[in-house]
C-alpha cells in the first residue's frame, strides 16, 4: 500500500541514466517547467555516450548544403536498414533519420557543442553525413549537457542505483527505489531512498554488453570470454 509518508523526495520527472538520452530528456523536461532529477549508478556521468567517438550522422545538415551533398532522411533510413539487415525496429529507425538534422542543430544552438568543419563519410553511409566533435569524443556533447543541467538546476546524482520501479495496483508508475552512495557493482551497497515521480519515470539506461549473464540470454553466441568495448556500467 502506498502512503504519503514513505517518499523521501518528489520530482515531476525521474530519469535513470546520464548519457545522451537521459540528459537530453532532462533538459527538455526542465525547459517546459517540470522538476527533474537524473540518477546515475556509476561514479562518473555519461556512460557509453562519454567514451563514444562523438560522431553524429544527420541527413540534410548545414555542412551537407555547404558541400552540395544531396541527402534525405529516406536515404539515411535505407542505409540504416541495409546495415541492420532489416532487423531494425523500422519505426524507431525512421525517427532517428527524420529527426537527425534537428537533433544536430539542437546540440549546436541549445548546448553550444563544437564540431569540426568537415563531414566524414563513414562505412554504411551512401553519402558523407557525419559530424565529428572537435575533441573526437562523446564527452564533447556530454560536458555541455551537464553544464546545461547545472545552469537549469537539474541535479545529476551519481552513485545512485535504481533498485526498484514502484507502480500502483493499476500499473501506473508512482516512483522508484534508489540506492544512494551505491558502489558499483555491489548490489547491496548504499542506502535505500524512495523517490516519488509525479509525472513520469524515464529509463535511459543504455546497453547491457558488459552484463555477461544477461547478454547470453539474448544471444547464446555471446559467451563470457568475448571482450567488450562498452564502459563497465553497461549492465542490465
Amino acid at each position: 500500500e502506498m502512503r504519503k509518508g514513505m517518499w523521501n523526495e518528489a520530482f515531476d520527472v525521474v530519469i535513470i541514466g546520464s548519457g545522451f538520452a537521459g540528459l537530453a530528456a532532462a533538459i527538455e523536461a526542465r525547459q517546459i517547467g517540470a522538476s527533474v532529477v537524473v540518477f546515475e549508478k556509476m561514479g562518473v556521468p555519461g556512460g557509453n555516450s562519454t567514451i563514444s567517438g562523438g560522431l553524429i550522422a544527420a541527413a540534410g545538415s548545414p555542412l551537407q548544403k555547404q558541400e552540395n551533398i544531396d541527402d534525405s532522411p529516406d536515404l539515411m533510413l535505407a542505409d540504416m536498414l541495409a546495415a541492420g539487415h532489416d532487423f531494425n525496429h523500422r519505426d524507431l529507425a525512421r525517427i532517428v533519420a527524420e529527426k537527425s538534422a534537428e537533433t544536430l542543430l539542437w546540440t549546436i544552438h541549445e548546448l553550444g557543442v563544437k564540431y569540426k568543419p568537415t563531414l566524414s563519410h563513414l562505412g554504411g553511409h551512401s553519402v558523407p553525413r557525419t559530424y565529428n566533435t572537435t575533441n573526437t569524443s562523446g564527452a564533447g556533447i556530454v560536458r555541455p549537457m551537464l553544464i546545461k543541467c547545472r545552469e537549469m538546476g537539474v541535479p545529476v546524482r551519481l552513485k545512485s542505483f535504481l533498485s526498484e520501479l514502484i507502480a500502483d495496483d493499476a500499473g501506473v508508475m508512482e516512483g522508484v527505489k534508489i540506492r544512494e552512495d551505491y558502489v558499483f557493482p555491489h548490489r547491496e551497497s548504499g542506502v535505500e531512498k524512495w523517490i516519488r515521480a509525479k509525472k513520469a519515470v524515464i529509463l535511459a539506461t543504455g546497453g547491457f554488453s558488459q552484463d555477461k549473464a544477461f547478454r547470453a540470454i539474448q544471444n547464446p553466441m555471446l559467451t563470457p570470454d568475448i571482450e567488450c568495448t562498452n564502459h563497465q556500467g553497461a549492465t542490465a
